[in-house]
């Protein structure tokens, strides 16, 4: 399953995004932190380095499904600000044959302007904070990030399919498999009848 974090700038996407892939027991896929290891000098703005970026952490995020499908990969900052680009992401996870999750942060202006205030400046992507008239369009969950922490992250995960549950970090078999071994058919018997073959109306009709 592809979990895939949205929302404007200071919404809270990368503090849910984190909590959500422990929770999930997933792999967490930033492509901020991807886009600042592949180019360390640049500033983020440059729209050829956020598309190679964009290229790079989803042929990653395919790639892991491939080897181990049962995983959960939460997928953060990847641009979902449009419904184009919903619509895009969409198609891409039903082209790997994974369900898509879309979360929704949303939270006041005021409040995504004073987080955006806590911490160095990024490129900004859309307007700041949660306007309604700005949401991209279901299905999807609305995660409310005004609410604490642990309430938030619980909300969320009461919304996700019930067939979404951890996966062993080291890709052993998940522990709803049954490994029990299956007990070996007798095999049929080739040893020679005598006892039918030697009777004595079989010896007269030789």
């Amino acid at each position: 399953m592809i979990v895939a974090m949205a929302g404007s700038p200071g919404t809270g996407k990368s503090t849910l995004a984190r909590t959500l892939s422990e929770a999930l027991d997933g792999l967490l896929l930033d492509k901020d932190a991807l886009g600042a290891q592949l180019f360390p000098y640049g500033d983020g703005t440059c729209r050829e380095q956020n598309d190679w970026t964009d290229q790079v952490a989803l042929t990653a995020l395919a790639w892991n499904l491939q080897k181990v499908p049962e995983r959960v990969v939460v997928l953060d900052g990847h641009r979902l600000t449009r419904t184009e680009e919903v619509h895009a992401l969409r198609r891409f996870a039903i082209g790997l044959g994974h369900p898509l999750q879309i979360v929704e942060c949303v939270c006041p202006a005021h409040i995504a302007r004073a987080r955006l205030g806590t911490r160095p400046p990024t490129p900004a992507r859309g307007s700041v904070g949660g306007d309604p008239s700005e949401r991209l369009p279901p299905p999807k969950i609305v995660a409310d990030t005004t609410l604490p922490p642990d309430r938030c992250l619980d909300l969320v995960l009461r919304q996700l399919p019930p067939a979404t549950r951890a996966m062993p970090s080291n890709g052993a078999d998940p522990p709803h498999r049954d490994s029990t071994p299956v007990p070996e058919q007798p095999r049929p018997s080739t040893r020679r009848n005598t006892a039918t073959t030697d009777s004595p109306r079989l010896r007269e009709l030789r």
